[in-house]
């Protein structure tokens, strides 16, 4: 962390509690990431499951192979993309320097477009400060 944050990639795919199915298949069929378990305090009646990969073998070998195989036809596959430019960015360990830090924000800039400022990079699903750890 010599640049002082901490740069994650993450799959992640957010079902209600009662379609624990359909993350149980995506979890057979990558063999990678794992479930979790997201409790809800607000008004809805189900607790959310996240079915997430972080490591970036799993994400160049198996997530990533997946949707080159099985291309995704929604508004997604132009994100999937950006993703897939972030995580060989990583893997490359371009996110070491200014340079790729840079490169890998912008993408994270475009792939989340809700995301205007600074201040969505210090989220800790995708950057945490130094000094929080």
């Amino acid at each position: 962390m010599s640049l002082g944050f901490q740069i994650q990639a993450e799959f992640a795919v957010t079902q209600s509690e009662s379609s624990i199915d359909a993350l149980n298949v995506i979890l057979d069929r990558l063999q990678c990431g794992y479930i979790q378990l997201n409790k809800r305090n607000d008004n809805h009646h189900e607790s959310l499951l996240i079915y997430r990969v972080r490591k970036i073998n799993d994400l160049v070998n198996r997530v990533i192979p997946f949707f080159e195989t099985y291309s995704l036809q929604t508004a997604k596959k132009h994100q999937f993309h950006l993703f897939r430019e972030a995580v060989y960015l990583m893997r490359d360990k371009r996110h070491l320097s200014l340079e790729g830090f840079d490169l890998i924000r912008n993408l994270s800039f475009q792939m989340n477009q809700r995301a205007k400022s600074i201040n969505a990079m210090k989220s800790s699903e995708t950057i945490r400060q130094a000094s929080h750890m």
